[in-house]
């Protein structure tokens, strides 16, 4: 668990840093190819 929520930290920093450097229309282009991936979860409302 202590490992996943060390990897889970540096993940986020690297996805943050990521996300920085793509343009608008890829990002769009990302949040609806993340849309497709089934979660357990209930999707946040707008």
């Amino acid at each position: 668990r202590r490992l996943l929520d060390e990897l889970g930290v540096a993940y986020k920093r690297r996805l943050a840093a990521l996300l920085g450097e793509i343009s608008p229309i890829q990002a769009e282009r990302l949040r609806q190819l993340l849309a497709l991936i089934p979660t357990d979860r209930e999707p946040p409302s707008l």
